[in-house]
């Protein structure tokens, strides 16, 4: 799956020209890039609306005490999405999510592996 991952960075970006492709589409897909961490006592993600680079930053209250780093990891990509999702942020955009935990990389490969029929 990884390499899917780099075959797919690569053909976005693998050009120094615009590839300019004339098509007949009913809805326009933005590719956006979200990287999230949380590790310690705190958490952080960010991602780009537009020109502007967002972010979310925190430190764990009683949410976070006593839970795994599998928990905070998960709980920080997963509130960083919600977060996005009740602005507008998602709709209409394709989207790589970036960690650096084997866990939650786990699981978006089972998403995209299970969902995988769809986009064919």
């Amino acid at each position: 799956m990884f390499f899917s991952h780099l075959h797919a960075m690569q053909r976005l970006f693998g050009s120094s020209k615009l590839t300019l492709r004339l098509i007949q589409g009913t809805s326009i897909y933005y590719v956006c890039y979200m990287f999230g961490d949380a590790s310690g006592v705190g958490f952080g993600s960010s991602w780009t609306k537009g020109a502007t680079l967002v972010y979310r930053f925190g430190v764990w209250g009683m949410e976070g005490t006593d839970t795994s780093s599998n928990y905070r990891e998960l709980r920080n990509l997963v509130g960083t999405l919600e977060t996005m999702g009740r602005d507008g942020d998602l709709a209409g955009k394709d989207f790589f999510v970036f960690t650096d935990h084997n866990s939650f990389s786990g699981i978006g490969e089972y998403f995209i592996h299970a969902t995988e029929s769809i986009y064919l």
